[in-house]
């Protein structure tokens, strides 16, 4: 089905707006055509219209998949309940084709298990379904991944991780063995925005003492089976990306003047 469609986006450094039309438009995203270059990786906010209307059905959250010459590739991550079931009824639902009308659903996904033989299952299980796996040992190795990968789509990272006791940090390192939370809260703090997913054993009271509150964080009970991994990860990106938050500007110390 081929709509209008108007296509922005803002962050710290640019804002700038666009529109196309789509081929292949389906509930889980489309090609957009259009004369706007777009990189992979950026996040828009579409709005379609269907002809002769000025009615437009809006998606909240989509993600720039791939681009090539005039056509660039969208995946809708967020988008409510009356825009899913619009979707389904003008189009019938299926995978995301790319510029070459090959099925693009792979993702580059950063794997944060400190136990080599879960680290080896998860990996193949990825890698079966297309994706390509970054694989981290720890917080350290998931550090110096994100700071070197150009793209990173989604992080699946276990809540405990290996943090040496009688090893003592140097203070001067770049990157410190931290426990699952705190690693993601350094990954947003890089990356600025990034789909999480954590992984545990650990039940609820502890999940809440490891600062992981079940409803706010998306999460997956270990163990868990290939389908559910699979489900889980399709889940997470259909939720808006963490994001980094700038901490608000701190105000010097009043002078106070005595008489």
């Amino acid at each position: 089905m081929r709509m209008r469609v108007d296509f922005s986006s803002s962050s710290e450094d640019e804002e700038f707006t666009g529109h196309g039309y789509t081929i292949d438009l389906n509930a889980n995203g489309c090609q957009i055509e259009t004369a706007t270059v777009l990189p992979p990786g950026r996040y828009l906010t579409l709005r379609f219209y269907e002809a002769n209307t000025h009615h437009a059905v809006q998606v909240e959250l989509a993600r720039v998949r791939w681009a090539e010459g005039r056509h660039f590739g969208v995946e809708f991550i967020h988008r409510d309940a009356k825009t899913h079931a619009y979707f389904d009824r003008v189009s019938p639902p299926q995978l995301m084709s790319g510029p070459s009308g090959a099925v693009d659903v792979a993702l580059t996904i950063m794997v944060v298990e400190d136990n080599p033989d879960e680290m080896l299952l998860y990996s193949k299980v990825l890698s079966s379904g297309g994706h390509k796996v970054l694989q981290a040992a720890g917080s350290i190795e998931a550090m110096k991944l994100c700071v070197t990968q150009p793209a990173i789509d989604l992080a699946l990272v276990d809540v405990v991780l290996t943090v040496p006791v009688f090893r003592l940090q140097d203070q001067a390192a770049q990157f410190h063995r931290v426990n699952g939370p705190q690693l993601v809260r350094d990954i947003v703090a890089v990356r600025k925005r990034i789909h999480v997913l954590f992984m545990s054993s650990l039940n609820h009271a502890q999940l809440k003492d490891h600062g992981v509150v079940l409803g706010a964080s998306s999460f997956l009970q270990k163990p868990f089976s290939k389908d559910q991994l699979l489900s889980s990860i399709a889940t997470t990106l259909e939720q808006p990306p963490l994001v980094w938050t700038p901490p608000p500007p701190t105000k010097p110390d009043s002078i106070r003047w005595k008489d």
